[in-house]
């Protein structure tokens, strides 16, 4: 695998879900047990940073797979799913909701992208982010490196998914910039 702009962009993301994740621990969404910088684990920035270059091989391999090239993006695109991934984050961390409704909200907002997307390669990473990304978090939440307040299911909320779901036009996006 060669690394291009692409993967440093997604490094670069992960240090935004970096700052994501503090929304959630101000609004008493999660809580670490071994708080470092601004309450977060050195690990924390790490974890996402290789997540966010490891999101765009994931997406670039599936394609491949799929022999399903999608259309290129554009910087304007990567900036307006970073935006709406952002306000899902905040609705997760702020909005006066029960789980269950706020699960429902963000993916009925959510479908409209979705279907703007119109690859099979797009469908199938979303599925597998809001499949692993919770599993993973609830794997890691039950070894003690963090908690959610208000967990539903294996130790996550409910609507844990559905932001992963959010995370899948971001990353599509940011993975179909065309690299010069």
């Amino acid at each position: 695998m060669r690394l291009d702009l692409r993967h440093g962009l997604g490094l670069a993301g992960g240090a935004l879900v970096s700052l994501c994740d503090r929304m959630h621990m101000a609004g008493g969404v999660l809580t670490y047990p071994d708080g470092g910088l601004w309450g977060q684990p050195w690990w924390v920035p790490l974890l996402f940073g290789a997540a966010g270059v490891v999101l765009v091989a994931a997406h670039d391999l599936l394609v491949k797979a799929l022999r399903s090239p999608p259309r290129p993006s554009r910087p304007d695109e990567v900036l307006l799913y970073g935006a709406l991934f952002v306000a899902a984050y905040a609705a997760t961390a702020f909005a006066p909701l029960s789980a269950p409704l706020l699960a429902v909200l963000l993916l009925a907002l959510w479908l409209p992208a979705a279907l703007a997307q119109r690859s099979a390669a797009f469908w199938v990473f979303a599925a597998a982010l809001g499949l692993a990304g919770p599993l993973v978090e609830a794997a890691l939440s039950s070894g003690d490196r963090f908690g959610y307040t208000q967990p539903d299911v294996l130790g996550v909320p409910m609507w844990l998914p559905v932001l992963y779901l959010w995370l899948a036009p971001l990353a599509s996006a940011l993975a179909r910039l065309p690299v010069r």
